[in-house]
């Protein structure tokens, strides 16, 4: 069985795509609680497509994409939080362990 064949979005995709997204935002600028961190981050890489395709809007497709990655990094210090973890990551950064 043959592996797909992935296109690169057109320039009008890319701007549709993109400003769509950018809608997907709640009034406290943080993507809405159903988008998975698989989803933000496919959605990041689709960005990276647009971003190399599309110069005119380079500064956009960063925006946006720069959105996704601090909504990520907020789950994670929630995820630290929650489980307590905040010593023990900077115990290990002071030793080192990077």
């Amino acid at each position: 069985m043959g592996q797909a064949i992935k296109h690169d979005p057109t320039v009008e995709q890319c701007r549709t795509e993109s400003y769509l997204w950018d809608k997907d935002w709640d009034s406290n600028h943080r993507y809405a609680t159903q988008l998975s961190i698989v989803d933000i981050e496919a959605r990041g890489n689709e960005l990276l497509d647009c971003y190399r395709i599309d110069k005119d809007y380079n500064n956009w497709y960063l925006a946006v994409m720069n959105a996704g990655q601090n909504e990520i990094k907020l789950r994670a210090e929630h995820f630290f939080l929650r489980h307590k973890l905040e010593r023990q990551f900077a115990a290990e950064d002071a030793a080192g362990k990077r």
